[in-house]
């Protein structure tokens, strides 16, 4: 499979601190991609920098074959990515934010359709951030990420604050618009999600790569998921978590 996105040797530092640290991974179009990882592992760095909201170090950057390490304005733009529920502005109501987002993006910001009603975000659209639960505002926040119909986009954690219906519509909504064609990179530290819902996967620790998972191995643990959980808790131990 061709990657949308590949990602070879990338090294992200903050206050000259190295916090990702040679990770290499590739993103095919029409596949789940899970990054697995305690608090503090650097997955949501990873993201970050992915989506221009930190700068690169080191590595290279691949979207659709260009290479975008040092264009931030290309991988802002190119690359969808959630902000985090209470970065959201809060005396904006959702409608609002929808409507910045879209004159931004010179877009539709209620598109895609059946990602927008499979959020709710209908019934949020009068609602200010502030007056949002937090499993609200993670709706929302997720929903902005899809707005432009990007090819590839980045998740940090979107199952957090969502009671179970809400978190089960989520996974089989990521399911339908990765099988149509879309590349989804999530960061996630439930091993049960990032078993039975990923295609390819990653376990990070401490900024680099413990181990990689290719498409068997990830449809292997599906089917023996007790078996899965321990080889990630095992992988994570020899590493040093």
């Amino acid at each position: 499979m061709t990657p949308v996105l590949a990602v070879q040797n990338l090294q992200v530092s903050l206050a000259k601190r190295p916090i990702v640290c040679g990770v290499s991974f590739e993103a095919p179009a029409g596949q789940w991609f899970g990054l697995l990882g305690a608090n503090g592992s650097g997955k949501t760095t990873l993201l970050r920098a992915l989506n221009g909201r930190l700068p690169i170090d080191g590595g290279s950057v691949r979207l659709g074959g260009a290479e975008i390490a040092q264009d931030t304005r290309a991988r802002a733009g190119r690359i969808g990515f959630a902000p985090p529920p209470d970065a959201l502005p809060a005396e904006l109501t959702a409608g609002q934010l929808l409507d910045l987002l879209g004159r931004m993006r010179s877009t539709n910001p209620r598109q895609p359709a059946h990602i927008y009603e499979a959020l709710g975000v209908a019934a949020l659209e009068k609602i200010a951030v502030w007056r949002m639960s937090a499993g609200m505002r993670q709706r929302v926040a997720v929903f902005t990420a899809f707005i432009g119909a990007p090819a590839v986009v980045l998740l940090d954690e979107p199952f957090n604050w969502l009671d179970p219906v809400a978190a089960h519509d989520l996974k089989l909504m990521l399911a339908e618009w990765v099988a149509a064609g879309g590349a989804l990179i999530a960061a996630l530290h439930d091993i049960a999600t990032f078993a039975t819902r990923c295609d390819l996967g990653l376990l990070i620790h401490d900024g680099q790569v413990a181990r990689a998972f290719d498409a068997d191995e990830m449809a292997a643990g599906r089917g023996d998921v007790l078996g899965f959980e321990e080889t990630v808790y095992q992988t994570f131990k020899a590493a040093g978590r």
